[in-house]
């Protein structure tokens, strides 16, 4: 069983949760292969997303998305199918990036979800190929996703 939880702590943005967790869900089990997870996807606002990044990571900025994973605790080897993670998002800077980007706060959104969900799935951005390999596929499942939620 796949639970997924949506949580929007930012009052000055509203994202759309119903949408959100439909992509969340088929993301998770169509292209991560998820069968027993629970994962909380929690969005805040550009304030509180620094103040975590600054605490967790010791990045004194915002960030658009963080994920926690909690598979490393149990000191077995990570298995995408029982994904436990919570997912930060900052609808600030989704906000701020749709109109940088030229794209809708909804594209916007469901582009960091998807993000914090390959976080979750183990896969990382660190360098520059990491990076290519986590956009080409964001690009795939969102071209996938989008028609297949909207």
């Amino acid at each position: 069983m796949v639970k997924i939880d949506l949580v929007n702590l930012n009052e000055k943005e509203r994202p759309g949760l119903k949408r959100l967790k439909c992509l969340a869900r088929r993301v998770s089990k169509q292209y991560l292969g998820a069968k027993y997870s629970r994962i909380n996807i929690v969005f805040i606002d550009d304030r509180e997303i620094k103040k975590m990044n600054r605490k967790y990571k010791g990045r004194d900025r915002t960030t658009d998305v963080l994920c926690f994973c909690y598979y490393d605790l149990t000191r077995t080897k990570f298995r995408p199918d029982k994904m436990l993670s919570d997912i930060f998002i900052s609808s600030d800077t989704a906000r701020k990036n749709s109109h940088f980007y030229g794209t809708s706060f909804e594209k916007e959104m469901s582009l960091y979800v998807t993000h914090g969900l390959l976080h979750a799935a183990g896969y990382t951005d660190r360098n520059a190929a990491e990076r290519r390999r986590m956009e080409r596929l964001q690009e795939k499942i969102l071209k996938y996703g989008a028609k297949k939620v909207s």
